[in-house]
């Protein structure tokens, strides 16, 4: 079939085709500044500190004596284990809520998480789509790299992040969703009193694919939920193989516009051969080439509907055009500096043992990062190809 041609050519790409692709190369310099930007510090007794390394795939929340934030002592009202498989490392992460706003950046938050990346490969994948898609228009949550101490001793990178429910209400929203499998919502922070209807109407996204089809169809779903960002959030997931991204996802209540957007979550699993499901499941529901999944009643509605398929390869295009060669240069190039002084910490880097895919150091990142580069530069270009080809078909 052709479809499965272009298939092919768009998520079976071999590294001796892409590494030779392009000239354009990442400049990786090794003399950079060794300055840990931000760091968090913990002080515990020593019965908390081993129970912090010990508890395994336990959600608790913990004793804090003392927390500091780049040397400034801040009051917390909660600090909690969080996370699912990777409660099962040694290195937690962690929900932090605060008396008062800390500056994240430019943003003051009060709710954050310090995630582990335990499972993410050389620490960058995670920071890396959050500033690409950021730069598409659809990542808003503040996030940063930094060191966690516990007791003076480092318990490695981490990733400092803004949480949903702290930026929704920086937006003045009332609700705040997140999407599980088999088309089922959760309220994840909700101070209105129009949720349960406005949930509902989430709810009911099935009712509208079934009563209406073409424009009629994208219009209402686009009264409900930001289309053309689910839209560009399915074309990213795509560009970069995601490889689990179905359950990671919050949809948050526009006030000005009733309806609502999206907040993508965790991207551990970008650059995967296959999507969560497998490809042999995904071809049974998807005919088209350019969803990496299947897993989504919607997203199989879009991919079988022409009208809802034209608009999701018209919003592929502008992912496309904004992330241009260069500009995913500059991106992988500031992953890099902001990487490098923990890298260059021996204590720091060390604590790498712990976790998935254990023991790494800088040229180890280095590789993984130019391989990676000159995969998306190429997986770019064969999906531009793929997309002319699409509405070439569509337009006969």
């Amino acid at each position: 079939m052709k479809w499965a041609i272009f298939l092919f050519l768009g998520l079976s790409i071999s590294t001796s085709a892409f590494a030779q692709f392009t000239s354009l190369q990442l400049d990786l310099p090794d003399t950079l500044s060794l300055q840990h930007d931000r760091v968090f510090s913990f002080k515990v007794d020593k019965y908390i500190e081993s129970r912090m390394e010990e508890i395994s795939g336990e959600k608790i929340e913990l004793s804090i004596d003392e927390i500091s934030y780049n040397g400034v002592e801040v009051n917390a009202k909660s600090v909690k284990t969080r996370g699912q498989t990777t409660l099962y490392y040694k290195r937690k992460s962690y929900s932090i809520s605060l008396e008062k706003p800390i500056h994240l950046g430019e943003t003051k938050v009060k709710k954050l998480a310090l995630n582990n990346l335990a499972m993410d490969r050389n620490y960058f994948r995670n920071r890396l789509s959050f500033l690409l898609m950021e730069r598409i228009g659809i990542f808003h949550l503040q996030n940063y790299y930094s060191e966690l101490r516990v007791n003076e001793r480092t318990a490695g990178i981490y990733l400092a992040i803004q949480k949903p429910e702290d930026y929704i209400r920086s937006q003045e929203s009332t609700l705040l969703v997140r999407r599980e499998y088999d088309e089922r919502f959760t309220i994840e922070d909700s101070h209105g009193k129009e949720a349960k209807d406005q949930i509902k109407r989430l709810r009911e996204i099935h009712k509208l694919t079934k009563k209406y089809e073409g424009q009629q169809l994208y219009d209402s779903l686009n009264n409900v939920v930001h289309m053309d960002h689910y839209f560009q959030w399915l074309a990213f997931n795509y560009l970069v193989k995601n490889g689990d991204y179905t359950d990671e996802l919050f949809f948050y209540l526009l006030p000005d516009e009733n309806r609502f957007d999206i907040i993508p979550w965790d991207y551990d699993d970008i650059f995967m051969r296959q999507p969560h499901e497998s490809y042999e499941q995904r071809n049974r529901v998807l005919d088209h080439k350019l969803l990496f999944s299947g897993e989504e009643y919607l997203d199989i509605v879009i991919d079988s509907d022409n009208y809802l398929y034209r608009e999701f390869l018209r919003n592929f295009q502008q992912v496309l055009e904004i992330l241009d060669p260069d500009t995913i240069k500059d991106i992988f190039e500031q992953v890099y500096r902001e990487l490098y002084p923990y890298y260059k910490d021996q204590a720091v880097i060390a604590q790498s043992q712990y976790d998935q895919y254990g023991l790494t150091d800088l040229a180890t990142f280095k590789e993984d990062l130019q391989h990676q580069f000159q995969f998306l530069l190429y997986q770019r270009q064969s999906v531009t190809a793929i997309i002319a080809s699409e509405m070439m078909r569509l337009s006969e």
